[in-house]
Formats: structure tokens, C-alpha cells, sequence
């Protein structure tokens, strides 16, 4: 062991004093290299970039009434996901190209979508971070843009999302009154009073009137309540369909109720800022590299220049 070990050491002081004879060498490489890195990384060659970040909870997707008994906190895996998906959609993608000319920006043919969609996703990474947050950031030259493009795309993100749930909100209300008219065709038909009253309830293709629609429904549980003046007394089946239409009109309030909900769908804990330091370059990190690398393979090219002159020597080429 101690043999390989000063065969070591001699090998490593050989090396060292060899680099010391070709100091000069060495010195003038490593310096133009610093220089040419210095000068092709400065805002003539490589335009800086401003980092924005914006970092957001989604909620639980719950319903006015469960907010109000229960505090429904943080969303889980599922809406994290969810929200993911609607802020890297193509819809909040495009609003934001739109409305920032990134085409131009990017200096980008507007035919060639794939070059413009592949910029976009190099400058804006949505993501999930390490305590179950969403990060939203962004890359600009311009560190005002940067954070308005980060908090427009939650914000346009949250208008898709709330779209998305008052349009199947509006799908479970057209559901619940299809389901009432179907009952009280059932109903009628028990009793065989088709022809002495309203069969259902209209929804125009306008914004409906929910609170008349609902004054609706309970009159027609009522009127049909008293189908037997005499007694009062409604058979069996007709009593059961007539709890289920009852049923039908509290889900149709719930709905309905929903649907003018101003809950946030996201909870911004920390909204985009202007930076006022670029990210990129790193000048000073890419001198480093630059010096770190250039002295190894001048080394490295110095050893086999040494090498192939004690080949030459020793065979008197």
C-alpha cells in the first residue's frame, strides 16, 4: 500500500509541476475564456429574464350548505389536479397569448403553433410544490409582464373553473325539474286528473327564474295535496311520490342556491411580484463554470501533449 501510495503522490507532483511550466499557457486560455463568457452572456447577446411566482391552495369543491356547517379547508390530490389541468389548459394558454401578443413578444410565426406553444411552456411552469401547493411562475424580460402574465392565468384559471361548475350546476337544475314533471305525470296518472291540470314546469332557453321555478314546484305539491277534499286522504303510492317531489324541490333550492355561490375557487397565499433582480443569466455563475472548466481541459490537453511528446522521444519519431 505505502508503494502505491508514493507512486501516487510522485504521479500527482509531476502533474502539478508540469501545469507549473505551462502556467502561461494556462493563465492566457482561462482568461479569454472568462472574457468571452463575460461579454457573449451580457444583454447585447442574451436578453435577461425576470422571474415572477405565484403559489395557491384550490378548495374543497363543496356545497354552500357544507360550508356553512363545516369548514371545508384545503383542497385534496383530486382538486390539486384538477386545478393543474384547468391552468395548463389550451384555453387559459391562449387568452394569455392573446392578450399579451406573446407571438410577437417570442418573435414567433404565428403558424408555427408548436415553436409558440414550446416557448410558452419554457416560460411558464405550473406546478406542484412539496406541501401540496400550486407554484405558477413565470420568465419575462420584463419583470412588470412576468408577474401580470402569473396572476392573469390564475385569475383566468378561476373564471374557467367557475364557468365549468355553473354550467353543471345548470345541467343538475334542467335534471331536477325533467325529474319533477316525470312525478307529477305519475302522480297524475294515479289520481286520473290529466286533463283538469298543469302538467309541469317550463324552462325557457333564457336565464330561468329560479325563486319562481321553486314557487312553482311548491305549488304543485300543494294542489295536488288536496286532490282528495273529502278526506284528505291520498293512497299509498301517491303519498310516496309526492315525498319524493317534495325531495326533488329542496335538491332543485340547493342547486339553485349554488348557483349565485361567490366562494373563491382558489386561495392565493402568495401573489406574483415584480422582481426587482433578473433570474437569468447568471453571469457570475457562469464565469465560475466557465473557469472551473476551461482550466480542466487546458489541463487535460496539456497532459496529452506531454504524453505524445515522451511517445515521439522514446520511438525517435
Amino acid at each position: 500500500m505505502s508503494e502505491k501510495t508514493n507512486v501516487t503522490q510522485t504521479e500527482g507532483i509531476k502533474i502539478l509541476l508540469l501545469l507549473y511550466k505551462w502556467r502561461k499557457v494556462i493563465i492566457i486560455f482561462c482568461s479569454l475564456a472568462i472574457v468571452a463568457v463575460s461579454i457573449f452572456s451580457g444583454p447585447s447577446f442574451i436578453s435577461p429574464q425576470y422571474k415572477s411566482e405565484l403559489v395557491l391552495y384550490p378548495p374543497g369543491t363543496n356545497s354552500n350548505k357544507v360550508l356553512l356547517e363545516k369548514y371545508s379547508g384545503f383542497g385534496s390530490d383530486k382538486e390539486i389536479d384538477e386545478q393543474i389541468q384547468i391552468l395548463k389548459s389550451n384555453i387559459v394558454r391562449d387568452s394569455i397569448i392573446k392578450k399579451y401578443d406573446l407571438i410577437s413578444r417570442y418573435n414567433i410565426d404565428p403558424l408555427k403553433h408548436y415553436k409558440l406553444n414550446k416557448e410558452f411552456e419554457d416560460n411558464v411552469q405550473i406546478d406542484r410544490t412539496r406541501y401540496n401547493s400550486i407554484s405558477v411562475t413565470v420568465f419575462d424580460t420584463d419583470p412588470d409582464t412576468a408577474a401580470m402574465i402569473a396572476n392573469d392565468i390564475v385569475r383566468i384559471g378561476d373564471e374557467v373553473k367557475a364557468d365549468i361548475l355553473r354550467r353543471s350546476l345548470n345541467e343538475a337544475l334542467n335534471c331536477f325539474v325533467l325529474d319533477f314533471n316525470k312525478k307529477l305525470s305519475e302522480f297524475d296518472r294515479l289520481e286520473q286528473s290529466n286533463s283538469n291540470r298543469k302538467n309541469g314546469i317550463l324552462i325557457e332557453n333564457t336565464i330561468p327564474n329560479h325563486q319562481m321555478i321553486i314557487d312553482n314546484m311548491k305549488q304543485q305539491i300543494e294542489s295536488r295535496k288536496r286532490i282528495n277534499p273529502k278526506d284528505h286522504i291520498l293512497p299509498y303510492d301517491s303519498e310516496i311520490i309526492l315525498n319524493q317531489l317534495g325531495g326533488i324541490q329542496i335538491q332543485y333550492e340547493d342547486a339553485a342556491s349554488n348557483l349565485n355561490n361567490n366562494f373563491p375557487t382558489v386561495y392565493i397565499i402568495s401573489p406574483a411580484e415584480v422582481s426587482d433582480r433578473k433570474a437569468y443569466p447568471q453571469r457570475a455563475l457562469m464565469v465560475v463554470i466557465t473557469a472551473i472548466s476551461s482550466l480542466l481541459i487546458i489541463s487535460f490537453w496539456i497532459i496529452i501533449v506531454e504524453k505524445f511528446k515522451r511517445i515521439r522521444a522514446a520511438f525517435n519519431i
